[in-house]
């Protein structure tokens, strides 16, 4: 009985895991909020935005610091947050006084792993 107990449990952490994996990315509201994307990774990630900006991807270089802006250069902002598609897989932080000089009240940082 015990194994039987062990192996339904380990099939629902790698189920577990799978999910989280692949679930996209998702930051909190917050008014006004750009984006930054922070790649760690060596290799150029694209991002796509699963709540906003449909059709519209951004590809950050590698080990590079980038602020997501429109075709027309203006930074992409958003009331409603913001849901990154994955891959890439990465952690998030809000910085309240980032790139106010943008128009922005405050970004969300997201930081690929």
């Amino acid at each position: 009985m015990s194994s039987f107990v062990g192996r339904v449990g380990a099939v629902c952490i790698a189920v577990a895991a799978t999910f989280l994996v692949c679930a996209p990315a998702q930051a909190g509201p917050d008014s006004n909020a750009c984006l930054v994307v922070v790649n760690q990774l060596p290799d150029t990630v694209v991002i796509h935005l699963d709540n906003a900006f449909p059709g519209s991807h951004w590809e950050v270089g590698p080990y590079a610091t980038t602020l997501l802006t429109t075709e027309e250069g203006r930074a992409i902002a958003s009331d409603a947050g913001w849901v990154v598609r994955s891959p890439p897989r990465g952690t998030w932080h809000y910085e309240s006084s980032l790139n106010t000089d943008w128009g922005c009240d405050g970004s969300w940082v997201f930081t690929t792993y």
